[in-house]
């Protein structure tokens, strides 16, 4: 039983590091067929992208072709605000061209309520700074006839906020990386 394991965890990082992966792919007649096809991963471009409260691109993927596709993406946040506060990041895939958000893909991504019992910011006499990061994963199919091109959406909600909020970003760089992986 060990042998098996072994084989498959070997062959599994095998796909990892090689990129291809053998799906099996509906046709127009309904029939399901491997295919073979390489894995694309797109690195968010710049290190940071300012999220305000109201949805931001953050980066755009084109798939072409008559397939269904695997997207996965790795969405990194971070909020840093001074107390008391609640405050969230969401992120979402959308249909650049007709605007529809992807079913099923609105994520949240990171969060911080710190708050008194009453929510009364008088009662705080020394407000604190506070953060968090997170990363969050989205994983859709989507079926493609032609082109489309996906891109990732975010959005800040501020459901209590007495404070400034410093910091509210989707992140790529060393400590963390937002990518949408496809095939």
């Amino acid at each position: 039983m060990k042998r098996s394991f072994a084989f498959v965890a070997v062959v599994s990082a095998a796909v990892l590091v090689l990129g291809t992966a053998t799906v099996y792919a509906k046709s127009d007649t309904g029939a399901s067929s491997p295919v073979s096809r390489t894995l694309q991963v797109v690195t968010m471009p710049s290190s940071e992208v300012n999220v305000g409260t109201s949805w931001v691109g953050v980066m755009d993927v084109p798939l072409t072709g008559n397939q269904t596709y695997i997207v996965d993406a790795n969405v990194r946040g971070g909020l840093t605000a001074v107390t008391p506060v609640c405050s969230f990041i969401s992120a979402r895939l959308v249909h650049v061209e007709t605007g529809q958000v992807i079913q099923d893909s609105e994520r949240l991504v990171t969060e911080i309520c710190v708050t008194d019992s009453d929510d009364d910011p008088t009662n705080n006499p020394e407000p604190v700074k506070v953060s968090n990061n997170d990363t969050v994963p989205i994983s859709v199919e989507i079926d493609v006839r032609g082109r489309k091109t996906i891109r990732l959406e975010a959005m800040r909600k501020d459901v209590k906020v007495f404070g400034p909020i410093q910091t509210s970003a989707i992140f790529s760089h060393s400590t963390g990386l937002t990518t949408i992986r496809y095939f």
